[in-house]
């Protein structure tokens, strides 16, 4: 990883909140794959780079529970084909920040990723 990556990026939230008594699943989503970092963990680490990120959720739903949110960090793979949801959850918040050259349909096709419901 590069210095202040998207990686870095979501563990410094998640130290945030972690400072505030709450804690979080970590979910990064990049072209090499799928990392994650657990709560109370100081690192992350690679999970996959051949399972889809619902496959990814579903294990750590049942480990940690709904009570525990998961928050998923990522670039250009967060768009067509891909759901975040598990068997049991299903995104309620998404925070979105796209650069000025996307077009609108990146912009839908990433909103949508949170609205999936095929199989």
């Amino acid at each position: 990883f590069a210095t202040d990556n998207i990686f870095d990026k979501g563990c410094c939230i998640q130290n945030v909140f972690r400072k505030e008594g709450k804690d979080f699943i970590l979910v990064v989503v990049i072209g090499r794959g799928i990392y994650i970092r657990r709560p109370g963990f100081k690192k992350g680490r690679f999970v996959t780079n051949k399972k889809t990120v619902s496959e990814v959720i579903q294990p750590l739903d049942e480990e940690f529970g709904l009570g525990v949110p998961i928050f998923v960090f990522g670039y250009s793979k967060m768009r067509r084909c891909i759901s975040y949801r598990s068997e049991l959850r299903v995104p309620t918040h998404m925070v979105l920040l796209l650069g000025q050259g996307q077009s609108n349909e990146n912009f839908i096709q990433a909103i949508g990723r949170t609205t999936f419901n095929g199989k």
